[in-house]
């Protein structure tokens, strides 16, 4: 059975999308959800259509047996079922920030060779909203066990329209594409939480406040008109290795895999990433030091033998690196739109960027996987916008 997509539910006042999501009317916000599986049944339930009395017929194929129909609930939720207190909350503005992490094709969270500035295309200014406040689960005999404190329950008011989250700011101060959620439980305690949230604004707002859950509202003071820039984060030194240089001369090997260079620029590289399909984010990766600079190689990778878990060795993704002469081997400090997984099978393909940052120019370079070369890189200089 396919899954439901959109119903108007009978008082005409909501309606379900997205397979389960129950959604007001007037307000457009999330006020309830159809929970598609079930104990007696177990998962892969598919909602397929609305009741009366605020029900869902949700079906289960048991193939090769036989279908099962139930009629489950749909949940509403009551604003009385949270406890949310907002302690405090205050507001900064900013041009840029900076954007480091695995969605920003860092290696990991924690690591950046390079300084990673981003912007909002659109005119918008980044809102970083410092909040303090507590939320529970109201233990009443109604309420659910466990309840979610969804991305949508975080709300800027700005000029009495209400704004959702872009992001949140890590503990680092680098910005995340990730959005605030917190799951409830009952019987557990308010406990105080802290979360630096990130929206996106005009700068021109004459009110601000901030909203969690259906009702903790707090007026935001409103912040300097100038948007200062957000600090750099301090680059660590891109890992680097010396190997023989006799592996420069080496040809390639193209028994685990087989690559081929579409473009290598010496310049700082620009990307909208894909994963802010919502965010008009632009980042922009530049070198940290005057007398350093980026090299983004962009290549396409088919994987000729597969790469498989083993209990012998370390299972880590594929390891990419750019020889030069002398036998310096420089990991890369960006890999978009990401690091490649560590399982790889024979066929697959790949279009792949690695931005390094380079200290030594020279006019050739060996691309390489595993410690192996694969290709050679000859740069060009370009002052044209590079996308993967």
């Amino acid at each position: 059975a396919a899954s439901l997509q959109f119903e108007w539910g009978g008082d005409s006042q909501s309606y379900v999308v997205g397979g389960g999501i129950l959604i007001d009317r007037a307000s457009g916000r999330q006020i309830g959800q159809v929970h598609t599986d079930s104990g007696d049944e177990g998962l892969g339930g598919v909602l397929a259509g609305l009741l009366a009395d605020d029900r869902a017929l949700v079906v289960w194929d048991k193939y090769p047996r036989h279908l099962a129909l139930r009629g489950v609930p749909i949940r509403r939720e009551r604003p009385q079922w949270f406890l949310v207190d907002l302690l405090s909350a205050t507001a900064q503005r900013f041009e840029q920030l900076q954007c480091t992490g695995r969605e920003f094709g860092n290696p990991t969270a924690a690591t950046a060779s390079l300084v990673q500035t981003g912007r909002l295309t659109d005119g918008s200014r980044f809102l970083v909203v410092d909040a303090k406040f507590t939320a529970a689960l109201n233990p009443l005999p109604d309420a659910p066990s466990l309840l979610l404190l969804r991305q949508d329950q975080f709300v800027l008011i700005a000029d009495g329209q209400p704004r959702l989250p872009i992001g949140t700011l890590t503990s680092d101060g680098t910005f995340s594409l990730e959005r605030p959620e917190y799951t409830l439980r009952r019987g557990e305690k308010p406990a105080v939480r802290v979360r630096r949230l990130v929206f996106a604004v005009t700068g021109g707002e004459r009110s601000l406040a901030l909203r969690i859950g259906p009702s903790a509202e707090m007026a935001l003071p409103l912040p300097p008109s100038d948007a200062p820039a957000a600090p750099v984060v301090v680059a660590s030194p891109p890992p680097a290795e010396h190997l023989a240089a006799s592996l420069y001369a080496m040809p390639e090997e193209p028994t685990g895999v087989s690559a081929k260079v579409a473009w290598a620029r010496v310049q700082p590289y620009e990307l909208d990433p894909e994963q802010a399909d919502y965010v008009p984010l632009r980042v922009t990766y530049t070198s940290p030091r005057d007398n350093a600079s980026v090299l983004a190689v962009n290549f396409d990778l088919t994987v000729n033998t597969p790469r498989t878990l083993t209990r012998t060795s370390i299972n880590a993704p594929p390891r990419f690196g750019l020889l030069l002469p002398d036998g310096t081997h420089l990991r890369p400090a960006v890999e978009l739109p990401a690091p490649l997984p560590v399982t790889l099978a024979a066929g697959e393909r790949f279009n792949h960027t690695c931005l390094f940052v380079l200290e030594s120019p020279a006019a050739r370079f060996r691309l390489t996987y595993d410690g192996t070369p694969i290709a050679t890189v000859t740069p060009e200089a370009s002052t044209a916008r590079s996308t993967p």
